[in-house]
């Protein structure tokens, strides 16, 4: 009865594939909604937050009384947004709704490979301006006055790493990602050059 199958199984085995996510230890990520990836990505940085000893209360998407949106919750009282982006076929990372008037103190991006993350904390700054420590604007979203899309290709993340806003966490010891993010969510001296 299974002879048929078999037989498919073993043929479609022999193929190669193109698919970048096939051995990697992320490709659950590829597979779920957005919404759960999301998800993930809070509570992702809320344990690696915890590691470091920051006070970290996960929102999921929190519009407050000013109408400020946020994901996580830093030391009860900066709010930051989280966006999680997996690598494209265009090999860039597409980050969607960004604010800048309903972003409190700014965002959280994790930018996942098949083989490692990146972590890249920008502070709040004009989108609609060259963001230099990435070296590029966000491009405004059709018929929005403050909605957002900021893409992150491989340009992009390594001028972050220049500028000291982003790390490969996959790739660093747990006392670098501590110091890095206490550097930007706590002491506030990693601040982006573009502050409002």
């Amino acid at each position: 009865m299974r002879y048929a199958h078999d037989i498919a199984v073993d043929t479609l085995e022999q193929i190669p594939t193109n698919d970048i996510w096939v051995n990697s230890p992320y490709k659950k990520l590829v597979s779920i909604s957005n919404d759960a990836r999301g998800k993930w990505g809070e509570a992702y940085v809320a344990r690696l937050s915890r590691g470091a000893g920051i006070k970290v209360e996960e929102q999921g998407i929190k519009k407050d009384k000013n109408g400020e949106i946020y994901d996580l919750l830093i030391e009860e009282k900066d709010g930051w947004e989280g966006k999680l982006s997996t690598i494209g076929m265009n090999e860039s990372f597409q980050h969607e709704n960004l604010s800048t008037n309903k972003t409190p103190c700014g965002w959280i991006f994790l930018d996942v490979e098949p083989d490692k993350i990146w972590l890249t904390i920008l502070r709040k700054c004009d989108l609609s301006k060259k963001i230099p420590e990435i070296g590029k604007k966000a491009h405004l979203r059709k018929n929005t006055n403050d909605v957002y899309k900021l893409d992150f290709s491989k340009t992009s993340i390594k001028n972050a790493q220049k500028s000291g806003i982003c790390i490969n966490i996959t790739e660093s010891s747990e006392e670098d990602i501590r110091k890095f993010l206490r550097l930007h969510l706590i002491d506030g001296t990693g601040q982006s050059s573009s502050d409002q």
